[in-house]
């Protein structure tokens, strides 16, 4: 039910913000849509683990590691996504920054 009403918020949210104009409701649309693919994610290793523990599956059992991974590929690119377009002067300087050390 969270799962329906989360996409329903998501879809909601980025119509308004762009109607509007938002960038913050633009970046909490995505974060709201992030979120939904993660419980999705979850929810498919959820039911493979169990589907594996009571077909006598144990490679299923590998099925919740495998699945961290686009979990945390989601939150790393949706934090990073976030921070640039919220907070755009700040990579800036920090891009400047670094290319200041490294030649």
């Amino acid at each position: 039910m969270v799962l329906g009403i989360n996409i329903w918020v998501a879809y909601y949210e980025r119509h308004v913000g762009q109607r509007i104009n938002s960038p913050i409701l633009l970046a909490d649309a995505r974060h709201t849509m992030s979120d939904v693919w993660v419980t999705v994610t979850v929810l498919v290793g959820l039911v493979g683990i169990w589907q594996g523990h009571w077909l006598a599956l144990p490679q299923l059992q590998w099925l919740d590691v495998v699945l961290a991974f686009p979990v945390a590929f989601w939150c790393f690119a949706a934090a990073g996504m976030f921070s640039r377009k919220i907070c755009p002067g700040w990579w800036t300087k920090w891009r400047s920054r670094r290319r200041q050390f490294t030649s």
